[in-house]
């Protein structure tokens, strides 16, 4: 199936049109979706097993991560988060001021019990134990049937998109991290990191490849509550460039979700799984979005607090 231009896509996108806020909600069904080819999707933020998350998930099992939003989990064909750091126990931390490394049969296990399929490792922390520690990532998710996004054996590899299809329907996946943290280009496996000469065109030929394009970007200022100017930048280039949906994440806590030309822009999903419960420092959005030929259409949101460092609904 061809994919129509973006002139042709933006004409027939539903919703506030060149632009706009939504209102956060629990539970907020803000479009009917009509027939036809689709999926639907459930975004959360970091998940980050480690640290403080050790002992409480040796306690209660991996499927307690998730106990309290199963429900709106459950309403997705497609399941996808940040991994914040590695799944892996070789390398050595390289001297920033917080690294995560959790063991992969753990990073695994939570992210299963989830039902998670898409995993991003374009963030700050993928590079926080070497090359070895981020193979083995790469490694424990591909042979547990994860898709791993954004990072690669090389440049090439990390920008290239994971194309996931049902019938009629083609959707491609990308990640980037603005954020490169301790990873280096010079090292293999590399991180997708944002390169501003190139990024347009790789957006470009991903939105090429399929029907739909996702893009999940590591950028913002921690703690932040509302989307800097480099944020909106690039959330601005991106639609211009085919992105169709775009998940951020990296500052922690939740921000607002927008439409550009009609396409969603969740600037940043927070946290969904990590060892701080203060609010101040630590909240999060759970979404469902309806994919379809050509468009993305935004169902639900569904804000999150996190308590004993596991996501719950507000309210």
């Amino acid at each position: 199936m061809a994919r129509r231009s973006l002139t042709a896509r933006r004409a027939a996108a539903p919703g506030l049109g060149s632009g706009g806020a939504w209102r956060w909600g629990l539970g907020a069904l803000l479009l009917l979706a009509p027939p036809g080819p689709a999926v639907v999707v459930a975004a959360v933020g970091d998940v980050q097993p480690a640290r403080g998350m050790t002992a409480r998930l040796q306690r209660h099992g991996w499927p307690w991560a998730w106990d309290r939003v199963r429900p709106w989990l459950r309403q997705a064909d497609w399941r996808c988060a940040n991994f914040e750091g590695v799944a892996s126990d070789r390398g050595s931390a390289r001297g920033q001021p917080y690294s995560f490394r959790t063991p992969p049969a753990r990073a695994v296990g939570v992210l299963r019990a989830g039902g998670f399929n898409l995993v991003s490792l374009a963030n700050n922390h993928a590079g926080d134990y070497g090359p070895l520690a981020l193979a083995d990532s790469l490694a424990a998710f591909g042979t547990a049937g994860l898709q791993a996004l954004g990072a690669g054996a090389d440049r090439a590899a990390a920008v290239t998109p994971t194309v996931l299809t049902r019938p009629g329907l083609r959707v491609a996946w990308l990640a980037y991290t603005d954020w490169p943290g301790s990873a280096r280009a010079d090292e293999s496996p590399v991180l997708a990191t944002v390169d501003d000469a190139t990024f347009d065109q790789e957006i470009a030929a991903a939105a090429a490849a399929a029907e739909v394009l996702v893009l999940s970007v590591h950028w913002g200022t921690e703690y932040r509550r509302s989307p800097d100017p480099r944020q909106r930048a690039l959330a601005a280039r991106a639609v211009a460039a085919g992105a169709d949906l775009i998940l951020g994440h990296g500052p922690h806590v939740a921000q607002p979700v927008e439409l550009l030309a009609g396409r969603p822009v969740v600037y940043s999903l927070g946290n969904a799984l990590f060892d701080r419960d203060d609010e101040r420092y630590s909240s999060g959005l759970l979404v469902r979005v309806r994919l379809a030929p050509d468009h993305a259409e935004l169902l639900q949101t569904v804000r999150l607090r996190l308590r004993e460092g596991r996501p719950e609904p507000v309210g």
